[in-house]
């Protein structure tokens, strides 16, 4: 097969799909500007409505915390103010490698002016028929004044490559801290003290600003918490919901080590029967970084991994990258070196170690031993183990990179995954990463990145290299919407606002310009339609290998917006290539021939499966080696 030339994206402005409506809307909103109508702050709905004008402290609204962070993000958008930042910092301060220390419960009460219904219903009934604006010829009328009254308590998001994990509390314990309140283009002061009731049997209690409330939960479950402020015409109240699960049975570590000065750390357990460091397994965290120490564990002692690893008298060394992670996976190599020299002197005995991890994980393990070698120190280790890693690249949907980059200013998640997506880590992983202008695919980053890891070596020398994939290695495609250029997520929204979105697989490699994301968004004052194309792209969406579940996960954050729920055709979408997780590469529908491989010894499941999921048959090779 020929070398595959320069994967390329294009993107160009759409032609709206309603070309009257649009330019009657155009001329409305110019007659408006010229009034002074926009001058105020003016919240907008966004393509995924928070219901913030349905959140007025007046009605029975029942939220989550998403529905929270972006009511935030869109009123601070209008007010020019970090308000989501603001709810962000409490969590973050909250939150730590540890243990969460508490739950921020954050109440935000903002005023906006909001487009009338009526205005809405009209734009979108124009648009769906592509018909002339009528009925708006009093534009004061397009507006009018509104609050929004909300609350959440508020969980750090974490994730599992790209995949989000469930915001739930791990533990009926929970630690709530009343946070400073969000009050914003209010008149009225916000109230000295507030009346929660958490939800527990106890029945509502009265609370003040930064009071800490320990509440105990009989039960695992879904809490509905409801949180009342003010009095009379100054009454407010708000419902939100919180997820609670069991707590996670992790052991305390025997040490914990601190690595460099970014809040990189190691945490340790013993052989069972041990007081020393015996025969070390290394293990470290992948993309994007930012777990619990508990929820590394878990991850880890799938099918009981590090309970039978300690019990065959090794130690289980886990290693966080701290506030590196996202910097690089060199970086987060310096990290990890730091803990494979900490770990050689203080092991006892003569037996090497074993260094590896999960996703970024194993790659970061391999370019650290490459790093050692090449200054010359010996890591004194005996085998690497890549857990479904990226060695020649992770895939991210190139279409719903597209979705993401279209609404990062309308939408928080959005820009929280984009956010990730741009970071240094994932650039150097990332086999396709889409620009803001478009052009080649293949990221400075990307390129820089594999550039000096084939400046080293491509992988360390004298060690044991062990590979597990969870994709399979025939080079068959998902057999449901894997197609290429399969329609993979369709949605329609045509009122309150108006959106358009379609979202491709990849087409096969090809010189030809195919389409592959086009999205139109229509608001009061707000106009986009784009339109991306690409060419010379290997289909990876339906590719075998370990997988996630992007487009349920951008489903999910539409259902139930405006009564449109998206329809998709693609459930698991390939993440980590099978090709690249035994570090072959190229086109991922090629059958794999172990004999191919860098690796020495790859464990290769019959079927797909998610992302870092141990199963029974691949702890069973992994304990051969550990």
């Amino acid at each position: 097969m020929a070398e595959q030339q320069e994967p390329t994206v294009e993107v160009t402005e759409a032609d709206s799909p309603s070309p009257v409506a649009a330019r009657s809307l155009r001329e409305l909103i110019e007659r408006a500007e010229q009034q002074g109508m926009f001058e105020e702050p003016v919240h907008q709905p966004t393509a995924l409505v928070s219901h913030v004008h349905r959140s007025n402290g007046r009605g029975p609204v029942v939220m989550r915390q998403r529905d929270f962070e972006q009511a935030m993000f869109e009123l601070g958008q209008a007010h020019e103010a970090p308000l989501a930042e603001r709810a962000r910092t409490m969590v973050h301060e909250a939150d730590d490698s540890e243990a969460l220390q508490h739950v921020p419960l954050v109440v935000g009460r903002v005023g906006y002016l909001r487009p009338t219904r009526d205005f809405l219903v009209e734009v979108g009934r124009a648009f769906r028929s592509n018909q002339e604006i009528e009925n708006v010829d009093d534009l004061d009328g397009l507006v009018r004044p509104s609050e929004y009254f909300g609350a959440a308590a508020m969980l750090p998001q974490r994730y599992i490559g790209f995949s989000e994990m469930p915001l739930r509390h791990d533990g009926q314990r929970v630690v709530f801290r009343v946070a400073e309140p969000i009050w914003h283009g209010v008149d009225e002061d916000r109230p000295e003290r507030l009346v929660v009731d958490f939800d527990d049997g106890s029945g509502p209690r009265h609370c003040a600003w930064g009071d800490e409330i320990v509440v105990e939960y009989d039960s695992p479950g879904t809490k509905t918490l409801y949180i009342e402020t003010g009095e009379a015409e100054g009454r407010r109240v708000a419902t939100t919901l919180f997820d609670v699960g069991p707590a996670l049975s992790v052991p305390n570590p025997d040490e914990t080590w601190t690595l460099g000065t970014n809040g990189g750390k190691a945490w340790v357990w013993y052989a069972v029967g041990e007081t020393t460091l015996t025969k070390p397994v290394v293990m470290c965290e992948g993309f994007p970084g930012g777990y619990s120490r508990d929820s590394l564990y878990d991850l880890y002692n799938q099918e009981s991994l590090i309970d039978d690893v300690r019990q065959n008298g090794r130690a289980f060394v886990i290693v966080s990258f701290g506030n590196d992670a996202l910097s690089g996976v060199f970086k987060c190599a310096d990290t990890l070196i730091l803990a494979i020299n900490e770990a050689n002197q203080k092991k006892t005995g003569t037996d090497k170690l074993v260094v590896g991890g999960g996703s970024m994980g194993g790659l970061v393990a391999r370019c650290a031993l490459l790093v050692m070698q090449d200054q010359g120190t010996d890591p004194d280790t005996e085998a690497l183990l890549c857990f479904d890693s990226p060695n020649t690249g992770a895939y991210v949907p190139v279409s719903v990179q597209t979705f993401l980059r279209y609404f990062s200013s309308k939408y928080s998640d959005a820009k929280d995954k984009l956010d990730l997506l741009s970071s240094k880590s994932a650039k150097d992983m990332l086999v396709y990463f889409v620009e803001d202008g478009g052009g080649s695919l293949t990221s400075a980053e990307r390129t820089a990145f594999v550039n000096q890891v084939s400046s080293l070596g491509n992988y360390p020398s004298n060690i044991q290299l062990i590979a597990v994939s969870d994709g399979r290695g025939d080079g068959v495609k998902q057999e449901s919407g894997g197609s290429p250029l399969n329609l993979s997520l369709k949605w329609h929204l045509d009122i309150d606002p108006t959106v358009y979105v379609w979202l491709y697989n990849l087409p096969d490699p090809s010189n030809t310009d195919e389409t592959i994301s086009k999205m139109y968004n229509i608001q009061i004052n707000f106009w986009s339609g784009k339109k991306w194309t690409v060419k010379n792209t290997y289909s990876y969406d339906g590719a075998p290998g370990g997988t996630s579940n992007v487009y349920p996960e951008t489903k999910s954050a539409l259902d139930g917006q405006c009564g449109a729920d998206p329809v998709v055709s693609l459930d698991d979408n390939c993440f980590i290539p099978a090709v690249s997780a035994v570090g072959i590469g190229g086109d991922p529908y090629t059958p794999i021939q172990t004999a191919n491989s860098p690796f020495d010894d790859v464990y290769i499941p019959p079927a797909n499966e998610p992302h870092v999921k141990l199963t029974s048959a691949m702890k069973t090779f992994l304990m051969t080696f550990i």
